[in-house]
């Protein structure tokens, strides 16, 4: 049987089992690089909680009522002061 070579994870300090590669670089063809983890630190992503109602009393502004997020405002504003 062949042996196969144990790549050793590139992160700063590491040295754990590789088991990923880098997708950008087998993207751009680059020489491979490989970690153990997708996560490098502590920090994570935060969990997502279901969205809640917002009270009436509360003014909303223009983009929470447009179903993609777009502000007129915003988009108003940007024309009225584009150099023409």
């Amino acid at each position: 049987m062949t042996e196969v070579e144990e790549r050793r994870c590139e992160g700063f300090e590491c040295g754990k089992p590789a088991k990923l590669r880098c997708p950008t670089c087998i993207k751009l063809g680059l020489k491979d690089s490989f970690f153990c983890d997708q996560f490098t630190g502590s920090l994570r992503p935060a969990r997502v909680t279901p969205r809640r109602p917002v009270p009436q009393s509360i003014q909303r502004p223009d983009y929470a009522l447009n179903p993609q997020g777009v502000s007129f405002e915003e988009r108003q504003a940007k024309k009225n002061r584009d150099v023409k």
